[in-house]
């Protein structure tokens, strides 16, 4: 799971959601992707599809899906948006 989880890509998806979504309650939004961080900016949140994945650092993080596929799908579209 980890090789999955590629920190430079999830914050580039991060950047992406920032810079190019429209604005929610919590953040950002973009492909479905939620994008947030908390006052700070030291802990950043994605989420979609069923799947929270929050950011403490560059090698913490916590990723919660409750079903591999969506867990699959969620991390497609985190690198679709790290590779625009």
């Amino acid at each position: 799971m980890k090789d999955r989880l590629n920190p430079k890509k999830i914050f580039s998806a991060y950047e992406q959601v920032m810079a190019l979504g429209q604005t929610t309650p919590n953040g950002k939004v973009l492909s479905g992707i939620e994008a947030f961080s908390d006052h700070e900016g030291y802990l950043v949140h994605l989420r979609g599809e069923g799947v929270d994945l929050k950011v403490c650092s560059m090698h913490r993080f916590h990723l919660d899906y409750n079903k591999s596929h969506c867990r699959d799908t969620f991390l497609k579209k985190l690198s679709e948006l790290a590779n625009h």
